[in-house]
């Protein structure tokens, strides 16, 4: 008998064999086993062995204990993405670095965006958490140009402005954003 929808085991009709039946017969014995056998490879190893065969019906629960799964990213074929929220990093001003692809800086200081660091289609964000504006600095060797323009070079985000650094390459981004000129 397989699992039911809950996933909850149930012997075969006329199991478990009643004590003192006589004889166990070797027809209910073996058709038990082989039931068995099957439910155990229909299940997941705990240890890693197999692959799961179909999606895995998580019940609206979440994954915890995830082992080597990021915190804040998930890469299905090949594509990864933020979820829960955008995480973010603290700063005073730096120059970007690859860890932040795909989450955004709440800096008070002005940030540099650096060329042949980071590649094509990569992103983050700069939100100026301060009462001042700040200057994104146009790394050596990098073309930065301001969004649905022509101009390139350093640019500047007003206070509580948001910017997003897009890169089309890894020496060519475009910056764009609510209070970025």
């Amino acid at each position: 008998m397989a699992r039911d929808p809950s996933g909850n085991y149930t012997l075969p009709a006329g199991n478990p064999i009643a004590f003192g039946e006589k004889p166990a017969s070797s027809s209910k014995y073996n058709a038990v086993q082989a039931d068995i056998a099957t439910e155990l490879t229909d299940s997941l190893s705990r240890s890693g062995k197999g692959a799961m065969l179909a999606a895995l019906d998580m019940g609206g629960f979440d994954i915890d204990d995830a082992g080597a799964v990021a915190a804040d990213a998930v890469t299905i074929g090949g594509v990864s993405a933020g979820f829960l929220g955008v995480p973010s990093i603290t700063s005073s001003g730096e120059t970007a670095a690859v860890a932040v692809k795909g989450k955004f800086y709440k800096t008070t200081g002005g940030m540099t965006v650096p060329a042949s660091t980071f590649a094509a289609d990569d992103c983050f964000g700069i939100y100026d958490n301060s009462a001042s504006a700040i200057t994104v600095t146009q790394g050596s060797g990098l073309t930065l140009r301001l969004g649905g323009t022509t101009s390139t070079g350093n640019r500047t985000i007003a206070p509580r402005g948001f910017g997003v650094v897009l890169f089309i390459s890894a020496t060519e981004a475009v910056i764009f954003g609510q209070g970025v000129y």
